[in-house]
């Protein structure tokens, strides 16, 4: 999969401390963990708001890291 993986919807806390309810919640999934790393620090980079987090089980692609990040954010990150 390219540099973002699979896209998926989740509950999460962005760095800020936002408290994001699950349908306003965004999650970048991936198949190793290098990858995630990569897609947290460019995105960190660019100036979004993320946090690596654990999916739920249902959502592994892979690995057990996701990058986490508002759904309003989505396409500008993608």
């Amino acid at each position: 999969m390219g540099l973002f993986g699979r896209f998926g919807d989740s509950g999460g806390r962005s760095t800020s401390g936002r408290d994001l309810e699950p349908e306003a919640a965004g999650l970048f999934l991936f198949e190793d963990v290098p990858s995630a790393f990569l897609a947290e620090k460019t995105l960190r980079a660019a100036g979004y708001d993320t946090k690596l987090v654990a999916p739920p089980q249902r959502l592994r692609a892979g690995c057990d890291l996701a990058v986490a990040l508002p759904r309003v954010e989505r396409p500008g990150a993608e």
